[in-house]
């Protein structure tokens, strides 16, 4: 049963550490039971780790260049605009289709009951990103809806076909096509901060990272999203 959990994982997407954290996180679990019931329990006896196929690939952090290319398109999909969302805001793809109309404020935009039922603001710091929120929200209400009216799935079978249509083949996996839109986010707004408030990179990546959906206190993290950030400071 425990394997299965981990196999499931990692077939939605979960990266090497995410993982690890999982199987520590049981072993504590199972020490607390063995004390509880004050017998032995090992729930991941006999677990084996899963090949991380795509690791190296959802290290990727998607080239401005290469996204301009899948977005030069006059295809009138609202996977287009998730596409565009996922780049500027760094959400998750499980994230755009809840995003309604409402959930856009003059200075942020609120992403609410995400991943582990946690809910966070992401604020609008760039024309860009203005736009993008404007082209949303004129997509929806012409479509008499509160949000984009797709499936995350939709939106990965899109961004994947578009990339095979141009001959990008970088970010090949659905789950790191995603994941390298929102590193490319993440570099970004790290470098803007970090440029804006005069501090580190490493400073500014706390911010960003609860802006990710993570906690501030996740440094490991930051040069997994922002590989290119550690030649320089």
């Amino acid at each position: 049963m425990v394997q299965s959990y981990i196999d499931d994982k990692v077939n939605n997407g979960c990266g090497n550490a995410t993982v690890k954290q999982y199987i520590s996180r049981l072993n504590k679990l199972s020490i607390l039971c063995s004390n509880m019931t004050k017998s032995s329990i090992k729930l991941t006896e006999g677990v084996k780790m899963p090949k991380m196929h795509n690791d190296k690939l959802r290290n990727k952090v998607m080239l401005e260049a290469d996204y301009k290319r899948i977005i030069n398109t006059t295809s009138k999909s609202p996977s287009l605009i998730g596409v565009k969302l996922s780049y500027e805001f760094g959400l998750r793809v499980s994230e755009i289709p809840k995003l309604r109309i409402t959930d856009c404020h003059a200075s942020y935009i609120s992403i609410v009951d995400s991943k582990g039922g946690r809910s966070r603001e992401i604020p609008i710091l760039t024309k860009s990103q203005r736009e993008a929120i404007k082209e949303f929200k004129s997509y929806s209400q012409n479509h008499n809806q509160i949000n984009l009216g797709i499936k995350a799935d939709s939106i990965n079978r899109w961004l994947n076909r578009r990339m095979k249509e141009i001959g990008i083949t970088t970010y090949t996996d659905s789950k790191t096509s995603i994941h390298a839109l929102r590193k490319a986010y993440a570099e970004r707004i790290v470098q803007h901060i970090a440029k804006e408030n005069k501090c580190s990179k490493e400073e500014a990546w706390r911010k960003v990272s609860t802006y990710l959906g993570h906690g501030e206190n996740r440094k490991e993290l930051f040069k997994i999203y922002c590989p290119n950030l550690q030649k320089s400071d």
